[in-house]
C-alpha cells in the first residue's frame, strides 16, 4: 500500500513580530489489490491521526536559507480531537482508488454574461424609448422594423441557421485545444462608462461564426441551458437519485469548509517563526515535518511562493494574475465584471419570446413585449472564466497530480512551486454600503459542530466563531452521453443575506434532491451569521464590493482590513422588476352575467321596446381594485421593515409578515377590501387611461391617477364602478375619495376601453432599474465625451435618473436637444404611470348592452331608378342609424300585386315579400346612404352603399 502525505506552506500574515503560517496537511492512500480496497483499516496512522499528528514538529525554510525550529500555536477544541476523528473517521471508514480527474481532456461549456446583458440592455434601451406607452408589435416578416423585432430576430433565426449555428461553435469548442471558447468584449454604447480593453490572448478560440454577436452570445447560453446537441434516446425511467457514499478523501475534502474543525483534529497546524528583516522581499517558504508514521510515508514537501514585509506575509500570485494583496482584482473590468440584473433568467426569456415573435403566419402581427427583469442581488462575474479555467487552471492541476502519482511510486520528479492560485480554496466577501461607510464581511458565522456517532461511543459538540467561505464549481450534465463541464462566469451573487449562513426560515425541500440520513457521517452543522455583522441591501443604496482570497487553510486577509485598492466601483442597486398591474376583484360571481369576464365589465339596458331607449339603466358593475402583491424579501429590499437603528427583528415585524401571506378570494362581495397580503411598496396608486377603440394610443391620452389611502401595508383599495349615469349628474369619470369609488359612466351601446396600470411615487422613480438604463442610455455619448470624474459620474447619473434634476444634468454634459426630449417623454410616461416597461397595463373593456338598435331605420324618401329593359332597380335613399348598437341592415320588400288568371271569374291581389339586401354596419357608424356612384365619398361615420339594385322585386 502506498501512503503519500503533502505538507503545504500557507503564509498567514504578521502579528506581534511574528511570521505566521499555516501547514495543510492532505494525504493520499492507495491499497494494493492484495489489501482490502474498503476499508481504512490498514492505513494505522490515519485511524488514530490526532494522536499520530500531536507530537509533530516543524521547520520552516525560507528560499535557500537554514530551516529554523517552528512552535505550534494550539487551536480551540483540540483537548477533544480523538473523539470527533472517531465519530467521523475510524477503521471502518470506506476508502476507494484514487483517481485521477480527466477535467483538462473536456470540453468546457460557458457564455458571456456580459455580452448578454449588454445585448439585453441594449435593446431595453432601444424599446423604452421608441415605444414608451405601447407594447410594440412585430409580424415574423417585418422583424427587421423596429429595435425589438431586430432583437428577438437576431435570437432566434430561422431553425436552418440556428441548427448550423450551433453545430459550428460546437465543432469548433472540441476541435481548439482549449476545449473552450473566448469571447471578445462587445461594446456597451449604452453605458456611461467606459470599460477597458479586454486583450485577446494569443491562440484564443473566438467564435468564428458569421452570424451576428447576438447570435453567437445567445447561442451559446442556449447550448449552456439547452445542450441538445447529442442524439434523443428512448426515455427510460430514471433510478432515484441517492446521496453520494462518501470515502476517507472525499469526507477530508468536505472538511474544507470547516477551517476550526480542520485545526481542531490536526489538518491545519498552526504555526509561528520570529520575524527577521533580512527575509523582506518575495522567496519561497517551505515547511518540514517530524513524526513518526507507523506506514512508510512519502512526505512531500512544496515551495509556496511568499511576499514578506513588515506587516505582511501572504502568497505570491503569478505574474498576470487576478490576485492582488490578498484580493481579487474587481478594480480591473477587462477581469470582472460586477452587475444586480438576473442575466440568466433574462436570457431565458428573452429566447423564449422570440420563437414565439416568429410562430405563426409570416404576416400576422403580435404583441413583442420583452420579459420583465429581475434584479438578482449583486453578482461578481469573471470574464471570460471558462478560457481561464481550460487554458490555466486545469492544466495546472493536472499536472499537479501526475508529479504527485510520480513522488509517490518512487519515480523521479519534483512539485512544482505553488503560488496564491495554486492554494486558493474560495473566496470571502466584503461589502461597503457608501452610506454607512464600514466595511461588513458577508463571511462571519457562529457555528454549532456536533460530533455524532454511536457505534463508536462519541456524542460532541464544538462552538465556534469563524468565517466561512464561498466558491464556483464546474456542473456536469446528468445525460450519460455529456462529458461536457458547464462553467458559469459568475462566482457568486449577494442577496442581502449572509453568505455563510442560511436565513432563518423552513425550507421547502428541493425536488430531486437525495436526503441524507441525520449524522450519517459522524458530523452535523448548524450556522448563523454572526450578530450585528451584516449589512443591508437596499434599492438606491450604493455598494462596493471586495473579495479577499481563502487559502487551503482556511486563511485570508482580515475582515477588518482598511484595504480597498482592489475593490470594485459603486454599484447603486435599483429594481429592474416592473411595477404590476393592479390586482382585479369582481364583487359578483361572473358565472351569472352572461358575457361578462374579468376584464370585460357589462351593464345592460331592457329596451325591448323603442320607448325605453331613452331611460337610463340602473344597473352598475363593479371590480375591486387592489395593490400588486410583493414577497417579503422586495418588501425588505424597500426598507419596509427597517427602523433608524437598522432591520427590525421584533416579533410583531415576524408577525406583520406572516399575518399577511394570504390571497384575495375569487369574489369578493364587501364594499370595501382588506388586504390580505403585503402590496409592492412602489405600486402606491392606480392609473386609469381612456383610450378610444379606434384610435392609437398616446402620451396625450386621459389619465386618472387613484392613490391606495392609508398606510403601507394597510393600503385600501377601491372600485371601479360603470353606470350610465353619475348620481350627480356630472360627465366623465369622478373619484369618490370618501367611498373609495371610481365611478365612469358608460351610455347606452357604448363600448370603451381603460387601460389600468399602477403608478410610482416621484422620489422612487431614480431607483426603478430599466428607466435608468434608459435614461444613460439616452446621455451616455455625452457623458463620455464630458470625461467625468469618479465623482462627477455618480452625481450626474443620480440626477439624470431623478426627474426633477434632469435637466440640470443634461446641462451639465450639453445633450443634444432631440434626446432631451425624449428623455422628458420617457420620464412623463413613466410618472403618469404609463411606461409599459415600467408600469405594465391590462386592458379593461366596458360595455354598455343594448337588446335592440337605438335608431330605427327609416326610408323616408325612397327613390328607384329602372333602366329600359332591366330586370332590376336602383334604390336610393339615406337614413340614421346607432352604429354602436346595430350589426347590420336588412332591406325587405313587401308589395301587392295584381294579376287576372284566365282560369279565374275575375282577377285578384297576390301579395309577395323578399329580402333585398343586408348592409353591414360597423361601430362608430351614424348614417347609411344607399346612392349612385355620382355621389361624393361619404364622411367619417357615414357608411355608403352603392349601387344598391333590387331584383325580382316588382317595380310598378
Amino acid at each position: 500500500m502506498k501512503q503519500t502525505v503533502m505538507w503545504t506552506a500557507l503564509p498567514n500574515g504578521v502579528a506581534n513580530g511574528k511570521l505566521r503560517l499555516s501547514v495543510f496537511v492532505s494525504p493520499r492512500l492507495e491499497a494494493t489489490e492484495a489489501e482490502s480496497q474498503s476499508k481504512l483499516q490498514p492505513f494505522t496512522d490515519f485511524v488514530e491521526w490526532p494522536a499520530r499528528i500531536a507530537a509533530a514538529q516543524f521547520q520552516v525554510q525560507f528560499g535557500n536559507r537554514p530551516p529554523i525550529a517552528a512552535t505550534r500555536v494550539e487551536p480551540n477544541g483540540a483537548e477533544g480531537a480523538a473523539d470527533m476523528w472517531r465519530a467521523m473517521i475510524n477503521a471502518d471508514t470506506f476508502l476507494e482508488p484514487v483517481k485521477l480527474p480527466d477535467w483538462d481532456k473536456r470540453a468546457i461549456r460557458s457564455f458571456s454574461v456580459r455580452n448578454v446583458l449588454t445585448h439585453i440592455k441594449q435593446a431595453y434601451q432601444a424599446t423604452a424609448i421608441q415605444s414608451p406607452t405601447v407594447v410594440p408589435k412585430v409580424a415574423p416578416a417585418r422583424l427587421q422594423s423596429q429595435p425589438v423585432g431586430r432583437f428577438l430576430g437576431e435570437l432566434a433565426p430561422p431553425a436552418a441557421q440556428r441548427t448550423a449555428l450551433r453545430t459550428q461553435l460546437d465543432a469548433q469548442l472540441r476541435a481548439s485545444p482549449s476545449r473552450a471558447l473566448f469571447n471578445p468584449t462587445v461594446d456597451d454604447a449604452g453605458s456611461v462608462k467606459t470599460r477597458g480593453i479586454v486583450a485577446t490572448p494569443a491562440g484564443a478560440n473566438v467564435p468564428k461564426a458569421t452570424a451576428s454577436p447576438v447570435a453567437v452570445d445567445f447561442q451559446q447560453v442556449d447550448s449552456f441551458y439547452r445542450p441538445t446537441s447529442y442524439p434523443p434516446r428512448v426515455e427510460r425511467v430514471r433510478p432515484p437519485v441517492v446521496a453520494p457514499k462518501l470515502d476517507f478523501h472525499k469526507i477530508l475534502s468536505s472538511l474544507g469548509q470547516y477551517p476550526g474543525v480542520l485545526r481542531a483534529v490536526g489538518l491545519v497546524i498552526d504555526l509561528e517563526v520570529p520575524f527577521d528583516a533580512a527575509l523582506q522581499g518575495q522567496t519561497t517558504v517551505m515547511v518540514t515535518p517530524t513524526w513518526s508514521p507507523v506506514t512508510a510515508t512519502t512526505n512531500v514537501t512544496p515551495r509556496t511562493r511568499c511576499s514578506i514585509g513588515p506587516s505582511q506575509f501572504v502568497a505570491q500570485p503569478r505574474a498576470d494574475s487576478d490576485i492582488a494583496n490578498g484580493m481579487l482584482k474587481l478594480n480591473d473590468d477587462t477581469r470582472f465584471e460586477v452587475g444586480q440584473v438576473d442575466v440568466d433568467g433574462a436570457a431565458i426569456k428573452a429566447m423564449t419570446a422570440a420563437e414565439e415573435a416568429q410562430s405563426g403566419e409570416a404576416d400576422e402581427e403580435k404583441n413583442a413585449a420583452l420579459p420583465s427583469l429581475r434584479s438578482a442581488g449583486i453578482w461578481v462575474a469573471r470574464v471570460n472564466r471558462a478560457h481561464q479555467v481550460a487554458t490555466v487552471t486545469l492544466p495546472r492541476l493536472a499536472t499537479q497530480n501526475v508529479q504527485l502519482v510520480n513522488l509517490a511510486d518512487k519515480k523521479a520528479g519534483q512539485v512544482d512551486d505553488l503560488y496564491a492560485e495554486d492554494v486558493t480554496r474560495g473566496y470571502r466577501v466584503d461589502v461597503l454600503d457608501e452610506d454607512a461607510g464600514q466595511w461588513r464581511s458577508l463571511c462571519q458565522r457562529v457555528g454549532e459542530y456536533h460530533f455524532r456517532n454511536t457505534d463508536v461511543g462519541v456524542n460532541r459538540k464544538l462552538n465556534l466563531e469563524d468565517e466561512g467561505w464561498v466558491s464556483s464549481a464546474a456542473a456536469e450534465s446528468t445525460e450519460e452521453d455529456d462529458d461536457d463541464l458547464y462553467v458559469h462566469e459568475v462566482l457568486f451573487t449577494w442577496g442581502g443575506w449572509s453568505m455563510a449562513a442560511p436565513r432563518p426560515m423552513r425550507a421547502l425541500p428541493q425536488e430531486g434532491t437525495p436526503k441524507a440520513k441525520p449524522a450519517e457521517y459522524g458530523l452535523e452543522t448548524s450556522f448563523m451569521p454572526k450578530p450585528g455583522s451584516l449589512p443591508r441591501l437596499r434599492f438606491g443604496h450604493s455598494y462596493r464590493m471586495r473579495v479577499r482570497v481563502v487559502d487551503l487553510a482556511g486563511n485570508s486577509v482580515p475582515p477588518d482590513s482598511a484595504d480597498a485598492s482592489a475593490a470594485s466601483d459603486p454599484v447603486e442597486y435599483a429594481r429592474h422588476e416592473p411595477v404590476s398591474t393592479p390586482i382585479l376583484t369582481p364583487r359578483a360571481d361572473l358565472a351569472k352575467s352572461p358575457g361578462e369576464t374579468l376584464e370585460r365589465m357589462v351593464i345592460r339596458t331592457y329596451n325591448e321596446v323603442p320607448a325605453k331607449d331613452n331611460q337610463p339603466s340602473p344597473e352598475a358593475c363593479e371590480r375591486h381594485v387592489a395593490p400588486p402583491k410583493t414577497s417579503e424579501s422586495m418588501a425588505e429590499w424597500h426598507a419596509k421593515f427597517d427602523s433608524d437603528a437598522g432591520m427590525k427583528g421584533d416579533a410583531a415585524t415576524y408577525k406583520l409578515i406572516i399575518d399577511n401571506d394570504g390571497s384575495l378570494k375569487e369574489v369578493e362581495e364587501a364594499e370595501q377590501l382588506e388586504l390580505p397580503y403585503l402590496p409592492d411598496p412602489l405600486a402606491i396608486g392606480a392609473t386609469i387611461r381612456s383610450v378610444q377603440i379606434d384610435v392609437a394610443p398616446g402620451p396625450e391620452d386621459e389619465v386618472v391617477k387613484v392613490p391606495y389611502d392609508g398606510d403601507w401595508p394597510d393600503w385600501q383599495p377601491f372600485r371601479i364602478r360603470i353606470v350610465e349615469e353619475r348620481g350627480d349628474g356630472g360627465k366623465g369619470a369622478e373619484f369618490y375619495k370618501s367611498q373609495r369609488r371610481l365611478v365612469i359612466p358608460v351610455p347606452k351601446a357604448e363600448i370603451a376601453e381603460i387601460w389600468l396600470s399602477s403608478y410610482v411615487d416621484e422620489p422612487e422613480v431614480p431607483n426603478l432599474g430599466v428607466y435608468r438604463w434608459t435614461v444613460e442610455g439616452l446621455a451616455a455619448p455625452a457623458i463620455r465625451k464630458a470625461a467625468l470624474q469618479p465623482a462627477q459620474l455618480r452625481q450626474v447619473r443620480r440626477q439624470l435618473s431623478t426627474p426633477t434634476e434632469s435637466a440640470q444634468a443634461a446641462q451639465a454634459v450639453k445633450l443634444e436637444a432631440p434626446k432631451v426630449q425624449q428623455m422628458q417623454l420617457v420620464s412623463t410616461a413613466v410618472l403618469k404611470g404609463i411606461h409599459w416597461m415600467v408600469t405594465p397595463y391590462r386592458k379593461i373593456t366596458l360595455v354598455h348592452a343594448v337588446q335592440q338598435p337605438l335608431v330605427t331605420p327609416d326610408l323616408t324618401d325612397l327613390k328607384t331608378l329602372k333602366g329600359f329593359g332591366n330586370t332590376y332597380a336602383t334604390l336610393e335613399d339615406k337614413f340614421p342609424i346607432s352604429g354602436k348598437s346595430t350589426i347590420k341592415v336588412d332591406v325587405l320588400s313587401e308589395w301587392d300585386e295584381p294579376i287576372d288568371p284566365l282560369s279565374e271569374p275575375t282577377w285578384r291581389t297576390l301579395k309577395g315579400k323578399a329580402h333585398v339586401v343586408e348592409l353591414p354596419v360597423q361601430y362608430g357608424d351614424t348614417e347609411i346612404v344607399m346612392g349612385s356612384p355620382q355621389e361624393p365619398a361619404a364622411p367619417g361615420g357615414v357608411r355608403t352603399f352603392t349601387p344598391i339594385r333590387a331584383m325580382g322585386v316588382p317595380m310598378m
